[in-house]
């Protein structure tokens, strides 16, 4: 009888333990988002946070050149930024490792093509409303 209540035991603890394990771990404090449960998981989440920092620089490069008059107009910046027909976009260097992410097959649920792409338009919105006018100040 004591044998087959340690097992029970057991056997509850070691399930028990697998669905704490399991449950969404917010992240906390003012930052939205919840700590990733799996190694894949991690792995996905930072290569795209890594695509979208190299991609908020190609921005900031692209914004550069137009300031510095080697993109003429506004045509130019776009097609430095977001064409994604020319391989040298953001855009499209964003969208490579994204293929790649979503190829490889370990990415969440809650990060598909139109997740990740939401993230790029986001992120680069906010760089251009918010920050290009602080920088690019003087008249």
């Amino acid at each position: 009888m004591i044998k087959k209540l340690m097992l029970i035991a057991l056997v509850v603890g070691a399930f028990g333990g697998r669905m704490a394990m399991a449950q969404a771990i917010p992240w906390g404090g003012q930052d939205e988002g919840y700590i990733p449960r799996s190694g894949q998981t991690l792995d996905c989440e930072n290569a795209l946070t890594q695509a979208l920092a190299k991609a908020l620089v190609c921005i900031a490069k692209c914004h550069q050149a137009r300031a510095g008059g080697r993109l003429p107009d506004q045509t130019a910046e776009d097609n430095c930024e977001s064409n994604v027909s020319n391989r040298a976009s953001c855009k499209a260097k964003f969208n490579a490792t994204r293929d790649r992410l979503l190829s490889m097959g370990t990415c969440p649920a809650c990060l598909g093509e139109v997740s990740m792409d939401q993230v790029f338009a986001q992120g680069v919105g906010f760089f251009s409303s918010s920050i290009n006018g602080q920088i690019y100040c003087g008249q």
